[in-house]
């Protein structure tokens, strides 16, 4: 399946055995929401330097980075993490969102868009 242009993608498959038991019957069919964390980490380190934030990288994964993208200034730096449970995609988007749209020009940020991109990847809610 090709990556979505928002890097969203929709994955269709039939659980395991005691995947997530006691919420979906064993031949229910569940559709999650993957993010394609390369295309993602892509986007938002464009979006985040050409607002003036450097990349500051605290550890590598088999999915990709995990990056704190950081602007200094006189003031405390304001803080927005996202993307902690990779079954929930939509923090990372709307964190990109609100980067596209001006929210962190101004003053000092640190924002970590990605915080378990194994999950993200996998679209699980642990690290995978």
């Amino acid at each position: 399946m090709e990556p979505a242009a928002n890097s969203l993608n929709f994955k269709s498959h039939w659980p395991e055995r005691g995947e997530r038991e006691g919420h979906f019957r064993e031949s229910a069919m569940v559709t999650r929401m993957v993010l394609e964390v390369q295309a993602f980490l892509e986007e938002f380190g464009a979006q985040a330097r050409a607002r003036g934030f450097v990349a500051r990288t605290l550890s590598g994964t088999a999915a990709g980075p995990l990056v704190v993208w950081e602007r200094a200034g006189a003031e405390p730096a304001g803080y927005l993490s996202a993307g902690m449970h990779g079954d929930e995609p939509a923090g990372p988007l709307a964190a990109l969102e609100l980067l596209k749209r001006g929210a962190f020009d101004h003053g000092s940020w640190r924002l970590a868009p990605a915080l378990n991109p194994t999950g993200l990847a996998a679209g699980t809610r642990d690290n995978a």
